[in-house]
């Protein structure tokens, strides 16, 4: 890893840590899977649709799990607008409206290119991708054009 793009990931999350301590959420904690997103369903032989992946699960803020799919839908378009509006009408909530999305889909951003950080070993795709990610958490204005793994 090129030392600027460590301090740069270690500069972002602090910021995003205050801003995070700052913000005010409108439904009240409750139960959340940490990681919800359609990888993470699986359909029983009975057709219930049951959430896989459970490391993350905590109470928390609702708001954290429908950040992730409004960040696939507005930030990647990895959601139609129809999934994504299906997802949170069964929540109950549309979270892209609120005034805490910004910070949390920020920290989602930053949260699933750390994650990619580990892998780039892997290939020449993946480290492409992390360059991208990281060029665009430098331009927060910039267009997402993320693949996902």
């Amino acid at each position: 890893m090129p030392p600027e793009d460590v301090a740069f990931l270690h500069q972002r999350s602090g910021e995003l840590s205050a801003a995070y301590a700052g913000l005010s959420f409108e439904l009240p904690a409750g139960p959340i899977h940490g990681d919800a997103h359609p990888g993470n369903l699986i359909r029983a032989k009975s057709g219930v649709v049951v959430l896989a992946d459970l490391e993350s699960f905590t109470v928390g803020p609702r708001e954290w799990d429908v950040a992730l799919a409004a960040a696939y839908r507005y930030g990647f378009g990895w959601l139609s607008d129809s999934d994504y509006w299906a997802f949170a009408e069964v929540y109950g909530y549309d979270v892209a409206s609120a005034p805490c999305f910004p910070v949390l889909r920020s920290i989602r951003e930053l949260n699933m290119t750390a994650w990619l950080m580990q892998n780039v070993d892997e290939s020449a795709s993946v480290r492409g991708e992390f360059r991208r990610r990281m060029a665009d958490l430098r331009d927060p204005a910039a267009r997402r054009r993320w693949r996902p793994f």
